[in-house]
C-alpha cells in the first residue's frame, strides 16, 4: 500500500530498499528463536505422493493466483488512469485481505463444511479477478480486490491441514511440498501476466486468466475431497 506512493516520490528503488529493511527487521526475532521441535520424519520420498498434488493445486489457484494479482494490480489500475495511491491501496487490499481472513480460514478448518469453503474461496477469487480485469469504476476494482484477497485467505489453514493429514508420518515435508506449488505460479505467473500487459487491453488478459484459473480450480478440488 505505501510502495505505490513511494515509488512516485523516491524512484525505482524504493521497493527493493523497503524490502530489504523488512527482511532485516524479520530477520532479529527469527534468529532469537530457538528450541523449535522436530516435526515428523519422511520415510519415503515426498515427491512421489500424489495424493499432495491435487492439494498443491488449490494452493496455486488460491495463494500462488492471488499474489500474481497484486504484484501487477497497481499498473493494472494506473492504466486506467487512477493515481498511484489508490492503486496501491487496490493492491495492497488484496495481500492484507488475505493476512486477515487465514485465522477466520484456521477456524473453519475442521469443520465438515471446509470443502464448501473452498469452493467458495475459488468462486470469490475468479469474480475478484472479472471485476478487475473489466475497467471499470474505481469502486468496483476495489470491490473485486477486497473480494479477491477475503477469498485466497480462507482456505490456507484448510489446505495445510489437508497436508498435513494427508502425511502424518511427514507434516512439514507435506506442507512444504503442498506450498511448493503456490511459490512456482508466482515465479512462472508473475512474468506471464506482465506479458500480457503487451497484448491489447492493458493487463486485462492477465486479470481474466486469473479468474479462469482460479474457477477451473474447482476440478482439483473434487479430486481432493478425501
Amino acid at each position: 500500500m505505501i510502495v505505490a506512493p513511494l515509488t512516485d516520490a523516491e524512484g525505482w528503488r524504493t521497493p527493493y530498499l523497503t524490502a530489504a529493511a523488512l527482511a532485516l527487521a524479520a530477520a532479529i526475532p527469527t534468529i532469537a528463536a530457538g528450541g523449535l521441535p522436530r516435526v515428523g520424519h519422511a520415510p519415503t520420498w515426498i515427491l512421489r505422493d500424489r495424493s499432495l498434488v491435487a492439494i498443491g493445486l488449490l494452493q496455486a489457484a488460491t495463494f500462488g493466483l492471488v499474489v500474481v494479482a497484486g504484484n501487477w494490480a497497481v499498473p493494472l489500475l494506473e492504466r486506467q488512469e487512477i493515481g498511484s495511491a489508490a492503486a496501491g491501496m487496490a493492491a495492497g487490499l488484496i495481500l492484507f485481505a488475505g493476512v486477515v481472513t487465514r485465522p477466520l480460514g484456521g477456524v473453519l478448518a475442521f469443520d465438515e463444511r471446509r470443502r464448501s469453503l473452498i469452493a467458495l474461496a475459488l468462486l470469490g477469487i475468479a469474480v475478484g479477478a472479472a471485476a478487475l480485469a473489466v475497467h471499470g469504476p474505481y469502486a468496483l476494482s476495489l470491490a473485486g480486490a477486497f473480494l479477491a484477497g477475503i477469498s485466497a485467505g480462507l482456505p490456507f489453514a484448510v489446505i495445510f491441514a489437508a497436508a498435513q493429514r494427508a502425511r502424518p508420518d511427514a507434516p512439514a515435508a507435506a506442507a512444504a511440498f503442498v506450498n511448493a506449488f503456490g511459490v512456482l505460479t508466482i515465479l512462472v505467473g508473475t512474468p506471464l501476466a506482465g506479458l500480457a500487459f503487451e497484448l491489447p487491453g492493458e493487463g486485462s488478459v492477465a486479470f481474466a486468466a486469473i479468474a479462469v484459473l482460479a474457477a477451473v480450480a474447482l476440478v482439483p478440488l473434487r479430486a481432493a475431497r478425501r
